[in-house]
């Protein structure tokens, strides 16, 4: 008996090595903003084995992840991923948009003063986060912070309840945060304001990290489709960063790859000043990589610019790997990297190819439409505001009018879609979603936050200019982004089934044992969780 006592209790404290051995210390989001899913496979010779191949090749990486909503724009994406639910619960339906309450166009990350100022807060989103379930599930002992370029793509990902959200001031060339938030690390954010430790990355020029021959994949580097770095600077290599810099500042970080080498050292940085990962208390770090996006679109999806960005990229990767490595051991830490968008090729460059594609002119749409609402009903200021392809209805003019609500949309939906580049408007009060299009529109609508009437663009049109890339449409080359776990509890594979970006929250929570954001709609994906 006791032999068997001794067997039990070292089989049980097996079982207890194994365990602890085997439970992450910190979950770190990874979202490279603006990432079409076909950047993996498409410069996957250009990648180190260390950085995305990685990732790949040691995760699980699912190959048909989409988001199953429009607008695909920046912050529905970054609140979305982190939520596990659509713009139609968490209430994020753009960067901004028109608020009915406020009677004026709103930020996604702002908040008023009583005084009337704003300041930035998550307040405008609606739903709990991964940070707040990591958060919550140990008292709130373990920590919760963000970092981006972006100041949306900072604090939407870490919750309401994160310790603090960081960002890039270009103006000041700053790190900066919000008072918001009660855990600002001032030590930290002041080694950053050091002057020398910003202007390392503004000394370096943009070369080309390989022999341009290696740049088959993208067009000709000297081309009509694709913007100037800056106004009076030039579109192809190299760049003088310095240039750059006295033209327009230290915004000029946001759209060159040091921006993300310095959003990746921050990130670390902020590892090392808060401790993240030393205790016995989960922490989580969400890192936002916003100058992919900057570049995409400025330069758009075809360009030398885009494959240089992401082979330097993929460095910064390696390096962070590697970080994440030594500090916590490799089955200590849970990480998933996705995006929060796709793009567009540039629809110039298509119809030189003979693809249909074209640019919408929406100040053109919204005073055409104003005139003929005018023509035929009478009246005056029918349409508020038109913006992320949301048409708002002045209210007042509608329920004054003779003609009936329905009446009024109809028309003005059979308008619409006689315009260049629009498919199909939809009405969500009035209409049934009978078909996938008009279904991603209902996930994509919020009722306190959305316009009367969505309109739908034709594939590859877009409202933009006339260089570059931009997003925000159903379709696939927006829709679909990348997704691969990786880290505790994560085994190598590839899930060729389709999931939903909705799916990376309630997954996350699956492994981890956390209760679920609290208006999730996604599931966790079974093959990963196993």
């Amino acid at each position: 008996m006791r032999y068997l006592g001794l067997s039990i209790w070292s089989f049980l404290f097996f079982l207890n090595v194994n365990a602890q051995t085997d439970k992450a210390k910190i979950v770190i989001g990874i979202v490279v903003d603006q990432m079409r899913y076909d950047y993996i496979p498409k410069f996957w010779d250009d990648y180190s084995d260390d950085g995305f191949k990685k990732l790949v090749s040691n995760g699980a990486f699912c190959v048909n992840t989409n988001y199953d909503y429009k607008p695909t724009y920046t912050a529905p994406g970054h609140a979305s991923i982190f939520t596990g639910t659509g713009p139609n619960h968490h209430g994020i339906v753009g960067n901004s948009w028109y608020s009915r309450k406020d009677s004026s166009q709103v930020y996604c990350v702002s908040e008023k003063n009583k005084d009337g100022s704003y300041f930035y807060s998550p307040k405008r989103l609606q739903s709990q986060t991964i940070g707040d379930m990591v958060r919550l599930s140990n008292g709130f002992k373990g920590k919760a912070f963000g970092v981006a370029l972006k100041d949306r793509s900072a604090i939407l990902p870490c919750g309401k309840s994160a310790n603090a959200a960081y960002w890039f001031d270009g103006d000041s060339g700053k790190w900066i945060s919000s008072d918001y938030y009660k855990g600002q690390n001032e030590s930290l954010m002041d080694s950053f304001k050091q002057r020398q430790n910003i202007n390392q990355y503004i000394n370096q020029d943009w070369n080309l990290s390989l022999p341009i021959e290696n740049y088959a994949e993208s067009i000709e580097d000297k081309n009509d489709y694709e913007g100037n770095l800056t106004k009076n600077g030039k579109n192809y290599f190299p760049y003088s960063i310095q240039g750059a810099f006295k033209e327009v500042g230290y915004d000029i970080l946001k759209t060159i790859p040091q921006g993300n080498q310095m959003t990746a050292d921050f990130a670390i940085a902020l590892i090392d000043e808060e401790k993240l990962g030393e205790d016995e208390f989960l922490d989580f770090l969400s890192i936002s990589f916003s100058a992919t996006d900057y570049i995409g679109h400025r330069f758009g999806v075809n360009s030398k610019e885009i494959q240089d960005c992401y082979i330097k990229l993929d460095q910064t990767i390696a390096s962070m790997i590697k970080s994440f490595d030594s500090k916590f051991g490799k089955e200590n830490y849970l990480l998933f990297l996705t995006s929060d968008h796709g793009a567009v090729e540039n629809p110039n460059y298509l119809k030189h190819h003979n693809i249909e594609a074209g640019f919408i002119d929406d100040k053109l749409l919204k005073k055409g439409l104003e005139n003929a609402l005018q023509q035929k009903f009478g009246g005056e200021n029918w349409i508020l505001k038109f913006t992320n392809m949301n048409i708002y209805f002045n209210l007042e003019t509608v329920n004054k009018s003779s003609y009936s609500k329905s009446e009024i949309y109809s028309f003005t939906k059979a308008y619409c879609e006689n315009q260049p580049g629009i498919f199909q408007a939809f009405a969500p009060e009035f209409d049934q979603a009978n078909n996938q299009i008009e279904q991603i529109c209902m996930r994509g609508y919020h009722p306190k936050n959305s316009g009367e009437l969505i309109l739908i663009e034709e594939p590859n049109w877009i409202d933009y200019s006339k260089t570059g890339s931009t997003h925000g449409s159903p379709y696939n080359y927006d829709t679909h982004v990348p997704l691969i776990f990786y880290g505790t509890q994560i085994r190598a594979q590839k899930v060729n089934e389709s999931v939903y970006v909705k799916d990376i929250a309630p997954t996350i929570c699956t492994i981890l044992s956390l209760s679920f954001p609290n208006l999730t709609t996604g599931k966790a994906i079974e093959k990963v969780c196993k």
